[in-house]
């Protein structure tokens, strides 16, 4: 059955049409499931990294007010320096903080929601960070698209100074409440 016949049969429901669009991949899904060894060396590193966090006693809001404000300047800086070694450092150093921040949040998350809301958080969570995935390299290649040189640098900058700018007003980002005070509520 094509896309158009699921479509047609379905009244356009775009939750059917994306099934049938999905369809032909459920096949590959265990290779594309399988686990690849740079990801687990990358895990290593975040849990060594957040454990490092914890004992020098960097606080939660600090780590991800932080991160937000060097991927700002890293990324900024990147519009400065020459291509090859230097930039490729600059990029290291912004794909290494991401994945650190995130584990900070998600795990703090998962540690404040109620046992039986962590399945639905989640959820949630795989959910934004796959519409995520999506939409980032979508709007990463309009901006290479439409600029070029130092200033896709520059206007990528400003993407990560306006959420750094939303995360440093944030009450709720800037001080996270200790867990002792979520589990006694």
């Amino acid at each position: 059955m094509s896309v158009i016949d699921t479509a047609s049969r379905t009244g356009g429901r775009a939750s059917s049409v994306a099934a049938a669009l999905l369809l032909p991949l459920v096949g590959r899904v265990p290779v594309m499931a399988a686990p690849c060894r740079m990801h687990a060396s990358i895990d290593r590193i975040t849990v060594s990294l957040a454990d490092w966090t914890r004992e020098v006693g960097l606080e939660t809001p600090v780590l991800v007010v932080g991160f937000s404000l060097v991927v700002t300047a890293v990324t900024g800086g990147m519009a400065y320096v020459p291509g090859g070694l230097p930039l490729g450092l600059l990029f290291g150093l912004a794909a290494f903080l991401a994945p650190a921040a995130n584990t900070t949040v998600l795990t703090y998350q998962l540690l404040a929601a109620p046992e039986g809301m962590r399945g639905r958080l989640s959820g949630i969570s795989g959910l934004s960070s796959g519409i995520a995935g999506v939409v980032g390299p979508a709007v990463g290649s309009a901006v290479v698209s439409l600029t070029a040189g130092p200033l896709t640098f520059l206007v990528c900058a400003g993407g990560f100074a306006l959420v750094a700018l939303i995360t440093v007003l944030s009450p709720s980002l800037r001080r996270f409440p200790s867990l002792d005070t979520v589990h006694s509520s």
